[in-house]
């Protein structure tokens, strides 16, 4: 076994996991709102909920809630005219 492992080294592994884990939520969250607020611009309303909203939920949950709010506001799912 490889002394790394056996001086506390998987608590480090733990903690650059986790920091890596919190770096892609907050890029992810940061994508999802740049994208709501591209869709208020071209005055697409953001399905659902406000775009801060979603930036939050994907903050919080990741890679979930930023494929939902892709599918709900930017897939094929998403009408040409939500008015209609």
């Amino acid at each position: 076994m490889l002394p790394f492992f056996t001086q506390g080294g998987w608590a480090y592994l733990f903690y650059v996991y986790w920091a890596v884990i919190v770096i892609i939520h907050i890029l992810l969250a940061v994508g999802v709102y740049d994208a709501a607020k591209k869709l208020k611009m071209e005055n697409r309303p953001v399905i659902f909920v406000a775009g801060w909203v979603w930036a939050v939920a994907t903050l919080i949950g990741g890679v979930i809630p930023a494929g939902i709010y892709w599918a709900i506001n930017h897939s094929t799912l998403r009408p040409s005219d939500p008015k209609a």
